[in-house]
């Protein structure tokens, strides 16, 4: 599909053509905004989530004034779709209505909040699951899939139903008939989709029996709603197959609490040995978080917070301009650029309307530099960005992950594939990199590059080659790498190392309890690894943990005298 494809009007414009409000309960979207696909598509998957939607398809969330727009009500597809992944709406108590005016194939289908319509047949490879009571599935035409599970969710299949698994209950309706429950089924399903903490030994066959064999270890069971969407959103299978229906062992067998933290870490500066800065999210869920803040710590003063507007920073660098003025500034996840000037609460946004998710924003000597999906780059040497697509390959999948330079005519890009870029000026050209794994960091060294990713890769490369390659010895991604002094320090989720010859040496902190890894940044004989709960100040001799007077990290369990996990690393969608 191509993003120029997708055409948005309201739902006003478009109630005429296809009878929404007859369709939908649209009363509080009635001036909604509605994207709109014509003709047979094929998309790899559908994110039915509000702004999830809209970053999917390449909508802006802002106007070229910079005001805020509401996010997408609805999505059409007049006509047939393919989709290769999930059609996935997250959200139990809203999100975008879809509607099919063909036939749609799908691997999975999985919805809370939102409303489907599916005018044509449904054929789907795994489940179709339906859950809490806000949102409604109804297809017309006949419906097939590997399994159907509703949770208190209306799903009503007017045209028929085949599959192999349906546990039923009074929320099913195929073609005009409730379909009763059946709890046996449920032993079609993968064990790995249930909560075993409840569940108990019943003893001897025939001892505490029920009506039907198997009914007994069932009632002490439920479904886990996050554990089917999880299995949903990594392409697991819902039916067991060949595989066993039994209980996991003992020890396994633990409440299904999660770690949550209210202080996300996206990113971090260090400006000046006193003086750092961290963009930062209420939510793991930070691509769809519609504001954040930004966090300064002085060793002299402390903590101060201030809120970013509209949308919340991914990333962020300390800029001085030509005209020595100081200031931050931050890469929203709205594809935004806000500024933070220095000794001032006024904020500055520049509006990018870029047609994919960006990731990074970088400073150079003489300007700014931000990169992303696609392999978008943008540069600023003021008030205007123009993108840098000289030399790219036309028609390229994938996407940068991060940026280096010294000026805006000397320029290193790294993501997917293996791809290592440099931009002379004039055009981008491949540095033609050993390794085909994502990269995900790049840092300028006294004579070259330094770059890690997938695979504990770390890889590093002078003026005029070639490359050498490192390994850690597992498979951790490598996401940081930062230079110290004479040092190269590279780091995972889980550890902070060094390269000392040709080895990647783990280090130790001292801190307790352990710090385990993350970002890297350095300046000033400073050196911050910024955790996804946690932070950490290294001034080339003693680490020091840093602690954020907000961050307050708890398990959803009670009661529990449970203690979070080192660097609380096993955070809810943060792993």
């Amino acid at each position: 599909m191509k993003k120029s494809s997708v055409t948005v009007a309201t739902v006003r414009a478009l109630d005429q053509e296809f009878q929404l409000k007859k369709r939908f309960d649209l009363k509080k979207h009635s001036s909604g905004r509605v994207a709109v696909l014509r003709g047979s598509i094929v998309l790899d998957h559908i994110p039915l989530d509000f702004w999830q939607l809209d970053r999917f398809l390449g909508i802006p969330r802002r106007d070229q004034g910079g005001n805020s727009l509401d996010a997408l009500s609805g999505l059409i597809i007049d006509g047939d779709v393919t989709v290769e992944g999930a059609v996935m709406n997250a959200e139990m108590d809203f999100g975008p209505f879809l509607l099919v005016r063909g036939d749609l194939r799908a691997r999975d289908v999985a919805c809370g909040g939102s409303q489907v319509r599916v005018e044509g047949a449904l054929t789907l490879s795994g489940a179709l699951f339906g859950f809490y009571n806000h949102g409604s599935i109804v297809v017309e035409g006949p419906t097939q899939a590997a399994c159907v599970l509703t949770e208190e969710h209306a799903i009503r299949l007017e045209g028929g139903l085949v599959s192999p698994v349906v546990p039923g209950g009074k929320f099913l309706e195929v073609s005009g008939k409730a379909v009763p429950e059946e709890p046996l089924a449920l032993q079609q399903l993968s064990p790995e989709l249930f909560n075993w903490s409840s569940w108990v030994e019943l003893g001897p066959a025939g001892q505490k029996a029920s009506k039907a064999g198997g009914e007994t270890e069932l009632a002490f069971i439920r479904l886990e709603r996050e554990l089917i969407l999880d299995a949903i959103d990594a392409g697991r299978p819902l039916v067991r197959g060949k595989r066993a229906f039994k209980a996991p062992p003992r020890k396994t067998r633990t409440p299904t609490g999660r770690w949550r933290a209210n202080v996300h870490y996206l990113d971090g500066i260090c400006v000046r040995a006193g003086l750092a800065a961290f963009a930062v999210c209420h939510t793991s869920r930070w691509r769809e978080a519609e504001f954040g803040r930004y966090y300064t710590y002085s060793a002299q003063h402390g903590w101060c917070a201030s809120s970013t507007p509209g949308g919340a920073p991914v990333s962020m660098c300390f800029f001085i301009g030509a005209d020595q003025q100081r200031s931050i500034r931050m890469l929203l996840n709205d594809g935004v650029v806000a500024v933070a000037f220095s000794g001032s609460e006024h904020l500055r946004i520049d509006v990018l309307n870029a047609p994919a998710p960006l990731h990074r924003i970088r400073a150079v000597a003489d300007g700014l530099v931000v990169c992303g999906d696609d392999l978008l780059v943008y540069a600023s040497s003021g008030k205007t960005w123009n993108r840098l697509e000289a030399g790219l390959p036309e028609d390229a999948t994938g996407a940068f992950r991060d940026i280096t330079g010294h000026t805006l005519r000397d320029l290193t890009a790294v993501g997917t594939g293996g791809r290592v870029m440099h931009f002379d000026g004039e055009s981008w050209n491949s540095l033609n990199a050993p390794v085909q794994v994502e990269l995900h960091a790049v840092t300028a060294t006294k004579d070259g590059i330094a770059v890690v990713g997938d695979q504990g890769t770390l890889l590093v490369r002078g003026a005029e080659g070639p490359w050498k390659t490192y390994r850690t010895g597992d498979e951790a991604p490598l996401i940081g790498v930062a230079v110290l002094g004479d040092r190269l320090y590279v780091a995972s989720r889980l550890d902070i190392l060094v390269l000392e010859g040709d080895t990647l040496k783990p280090v130790e902190t001292g801190l307790t309890p352990s710090f385990g890894g993350g970002l890297l940044h350095a300046c000033d004989g400073v050196m911050w690894c910024i955790g996804l709960t946690d932070l950490a100040r290294f001034d080339g001799s003693t680490w020091e943990r840093v602690t954020c007077p907000d961050q307050h990290i708890t398990l959803e369990q009670e009661p529990t005298t449970a203690q979070p996990p080192p660097g609380a690393i096993h955070l809810e969608g943060l792993a």
